[in-house]
């Protein structure tokens, strides 16, 4: 098992201070291949390099939650993380660190990056998650039907620990609206109820081993977050003369989800139209078109606009792309800020 913890971001001042603060702790932090090597970063993604495997990548387009955890019988010493969500499917990124100040320095440094993008985490969340309950689960509250969602963890200092919420509790509702489906619930009700859509309150109907209970948990105040520095930005800092002030094409374009006529045209294939081309961008400049359809990224299937940033690889790429019903390829190698 884990132990998620409730954290916030201490935001640094420059992207210069966070590629800094990572020197400090790359010794400390592993991807699935091992320590780090290198990273690179642009305003599209940050990519860890260890020394086995593909690089690990983190899309801030699609970058939607962060998370400190710890699994206390893992082996020494990388019992606490870093877990990232990078799609809305619910992809996921993990990276493992020695120590939890150095798993919390790094939520710090990927939070800044993600803010300096454009793309800063919504820090407001209830602090719990809830999964589809198994036979046992039903069992031991009573219920013969599959309804509700378990609580597979609770946040340690988040709203949900400090409203009483407990893992294994089985909720029925949320602000009145019945959970028969979990999955479904998450899918179509959250959503329209999520932090940021302006509710500041959750009142569950819950089940805990078979007895009825009543919890409300309340969402901290807006004031009580962090924000981004203005400083905090992939633009240079200011008094540098013109010519360096003139920012590096990235990849060049734009993306937009198919149309309709396109998915049917695809037979099957998913990917993501150009919507606009970036005059003297590296797409112009390999004759990409507004309208192609990228339905690969080096190799590797591209299922809409979001995906795109985590298959991404530091220095050249390559794009499979429908135009016209022909199948073309594209190598680009986008400028990077390397470290």
């Amino acid at each position: 098992g884990y132990v998620v913890y409730n954290t916030l971001p201490t935001y640094f001042n420059t992207l210069e201070e966070g590629m800094k603060a990572f020197s400090g702790i790359r010794d400390q932090i592993s991807t699935s291949g091992g320590q780090i090597t290198s990273v690179n970063l642009s305003r599209e993604a940050v990519s860890f390099q260890s020394a086995v495997g593909s690089p690990t990548s983190i899309p801030f387009a699609s970058l939607t939650l962060l998370r400190v955890f710890e699994i206390p019988k893992a082996q020494e010493p990388w019992k606490w993380g870093v877990g990232a969500k990078i799609s809305e499917k619910g992809d996921s990124v993990f990276l493992a660190a020695k120590s939890r100040e150095a798993a919390e320095k790094l939520f710090s440094i990927l939070a800044s990056f993600a803010a300096a993008a454009g793309a800063p985490l919504e820090l407001r969340d209830v602090g719990s998650s809830a999964v589809d309950p198994t036979k046992k689960d039903l069992k031991d509250n009573g219920l013969k039907d599959s309804k509700g969602g378990v609580v597979q963890w609770v946040a340690v200092g988040g709203p949900s620990e400090k409203a009483g919420l407990q893992a294994g509790d089985l909720i029925l509702s949320i602000n009145g609206l019945p959970v028969d489906s979990n999955r479904e619930f998450q899918e179509k009700v959250w959503p329209t109820i999520a932090p940021g859509t302006g509710v500041e309150t959750y009142d569950l109907e819950i089940l805990r081993k078979g007895t009825p209970r009543s919890i409300q948990i309340k969402l901290p105040s807006l004031d009580t977050f962090p924000k981004p520095p203005a400083t905090l930005n992939f633009a240079p800092p200011p008094g540098l003369p013109a010519a360096r002030q003139e920012q590096p094409p990235k990849l060049g374009f734009t993306l937009r989800s198919l149309e309709p006529a396109e998915i049917t045209a695809l037979n099957g294939k998913t990917g993501a139209a150009i919507a606009e081309l970036a005059a003297g961008g590296e797409a112009e400049k390999a004759k990409m078109q507004v309208g192609d359809i990228i339905v690969a990224c080096n190799g590797k299937t591209l299922p809409g606009p979001k995906e795109l940033g985590a298959l991404l690889l530091p220095g050249e790429n390559t794009f499979t792309v429908i135009r016209k019903g022909l199948q073309l390829t594209f190598k680009i190698n986008p400028p990077v800020a390397s470290y």
